[in-house]
Protein backbone atom coordinates (compact mmCIF):
# COMPACT_ATOMS: atom_id res chain seq x y z
CA UNK A 1 0.00 0.00 0.00
CA UNK A 2 2.89 2.56 0.42
CA UNK A 3 3.58 1.93 -3.27
CA UNK A 4 0.01 2.71 -4.24
CA UNK A 5 -0.31 5.82 -1.77
CA UNK A 6 2.82 7.44 -2.96
CA UNK A 7 1.88 6.83 -6.83
CA UNK A 8 -1.74 8.27 -5.85
CA UNK A 9 0.22 11.25 -3.86
CA UNK A 10 2.15 12.36 -7.61
CA UNK A 11 -0.97 11.49 -9.59
CA UNK A 12 -2.97 14.30 -7.55
CA UNK A 13 0.14 16.62 -7.59
CA UNK A 14 -0.08 16.24 -11.43
CA UNK A 15 -4.11 16.84 -12.01
CA UNK A 16 -3.53 19.72 -9.47
CA UNK A 17 -0.85 21.42 -11.53
CA UNK A 18 -2.75 20.60 -14.80
CA UNK A 19 -6.17 22.12 -13.15
CA UNK A 20 -3.88 25.01 -12.60
CA UNK A 21 -2.21 25.61 -15.42
CA UNK A 22 -6.01 25.34 -17.52
CA UNK A 23 -7.29 28.06 -14.67
CA UNK A 24 -4.81 30.19 -15.60
CA UNK A 25 -4.85 30.00 -19.69
CA UNK A 26 -8.17 30.45 -19.86
CA UNK A 27 -7.99 33.43 -17.67
CA UNK A 28 -5.73 34.45 -20.26
CA UNK A 29 -7.50 34.18 -23.11
CA UNK A 30 -10.55 36.58 -21.23
CA UNK A 31 -8.13 39.01 -20.74
CA UNK A 32 -7.19 38.63 -24.18
CA UNK A 33 -10.72 39.38 -24.97
CA UNK A 34 -11.44 41.96 -22.74
CA UNK A 35 -8.08 43.83 -24.08
CA UNK A 36 -9.23 43.27 -27.63
CA UNK A 37 -12.94 44.39 -26.96
CA UNK A 38 -11.98 47.70 -24.76
CA UNK A 39 -9.01 48.43 -27.77
CA UNK A 40 -12.00 47.93 -30.57
CA UNK A 41 -14.17 50.59 -28.31
CA UNK A 42 -11.75 53.06 -28.15
CA UNK A 43 -10.61 53.05 -31.83
CA UNK A 44 -13.60 53.55 -32.85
Amino acid sequence: TTGLRRTTDQLRSVVERTRGDITIALERKELERSINSLKEELNN
